[in-house]
């Protein structure tokens, strides 16, 4: 009987790490369910993520869609030589605005009063560009000079002190 009982102790204990094992890979299998079930969860919220921004992107292109719409309208009866010509006549306009600006220069003469008999007459001539800054004058300046009488006293170029900046004296 002894033999037997060991026999079954034996059987039982094999029994028992049979048990064991099988609960050790039930264990592992419901693991291995949990962690696919995760990995799953978040391949789900990817794919959220995804039509998400397909959506987002269908709209900006049905926007970018009315947006060519409203061009290709505005222009529907011209051709693409209309549409090169009217940004040919708006870079013009621009041009001839930008040219009209630099002509705009702006010419001061200093101390153009009279001046009494027996003293110097000094006159400044400053000559500035559309940016304000001192320019050169196409041609050296030209001052005439009267007497009381409205006789011309003296007609004679100014003399050139810096870039923008002319000068005559006159001893009267």
């Amino acid at each position: 009987m002894e033999e037997q009982l060991a026999s079954h102790e034996t059987a039982q204990a094999t029994s028992r790490t049979a048990v064991e094992d099988i609960q050790t890979k039930v264990t592992d299998i419901h693991s291995t369910v949990n962690t696919t079930y995760t990995l799953l969860q978040t391949v789900d919220s990817k794919i959220d993520t995804v039509d998400t921004n397909i959506d987002t992107l269908i709209i900006n292109l049905a926007t970018v869609d009315t947006n060519i719409d409203t061009i290709v309208s505005k222009w529907s009866t011209n051709s693409a030589q209309d549409i090169v010509d009217d940004i040919s006549t708006a870079q013009t306009a621009i041009n001839n605005i930008r040219t009209s600006q630099q002509l705009g220069y702006k010419v001061s003469l200093s101390n153009s009063s009279e001046v009494l008999t027996g003293n110097s007459y000094r006159v400044k001539l400053t000559v500035l560009d559309y940016e304000t800054e001192l320019a050169d004058a196409n041609a050296l300046p030209t001052i005439i000079i009267y007497d009381s009488a409205r006789s011309t006293a003296t007609s004679t170029s100014m003399t050139k002190l810096s870039t923008g900046i002319y000068e005559f004296t006159y001893p009267i």
